[in-house]
């Protein structure tokens, strides 16, 4: 197994039938494109590319509002860091400039229940993010656990993120 920094790295040029990535370029948002032209080369002719990546948008329109709150400051947190937890909603017009053949999209809206396995990848994400996004001043920790609260409660539903599935077909020769 290979291992590689996409945000720096060379892939092979036509070497491979699929190339893939899930929940990637929203954490290296400032090298997305440059990513996405290496991946693009990489394909052997007639071969495929499917990237998939998250749009929270809706996060800041739930309820209640330390939901939408914590939201909020997280996806500004994430700005500030690089992070960008809105890309899903661009990836079909940055696919589109690879020069493959025209891309497809698909995007579903995520249904989380508290204590669901969602609700469960939330409340870890929310612990590995908690000092940092405290100490940003983005966010309080009232407003944090309160919003970490609700992931316990099965009685609590969201649809605060969407994913995003774009794949092209660079043309056979």
């Amino acid at each position: 197994m290979e291992r590689r920094d996409l945000r720096t790295d060379e892939l092979p040029v036509n070497a491979y039938d699929l190339v893939s990535c899930r929940a990637l370029l929203h954490q290296v948002s400032d090298h997305a494109p440059a990513v996405l032209a290496r991946m693009a080369a990489a394909l052997n002719p007639g071969g495929w590319l499917l990237v998939q990546e998250p749009d929270f948008h809706l996060a800041p329109t739930t309820e209640p509002e330390v939901w939408a709150s914590t939201w909020k400051a997280l996806i500004e947190w994430g700005h500030d860091n690089g992070v960008d937890w809105l890309i899903g909603r661009k990836l079909p017009g940055m696919v589109s400039t690879l020069g493959l053949g025209p891309p497809r999209a698909k995007t579903d809206v995520q249904n989380i229940r508290g204590r669901d396995r969602g609700a469960l990848y939330f409340r870890l994400f929310f612990a590995e993010v908690r000092d940092r996004v405290l100490g940003s001043g983005r966010l309080d920790a009232a407003t944090l656990d309160a919003a970490t609260a609700l992931l316990e409660d099965p009685n609590y539903w969201t649809q605060c993120w969407m994913m995003t599935a774009v794949w092209a077909r660079k043309p056979p020769t």
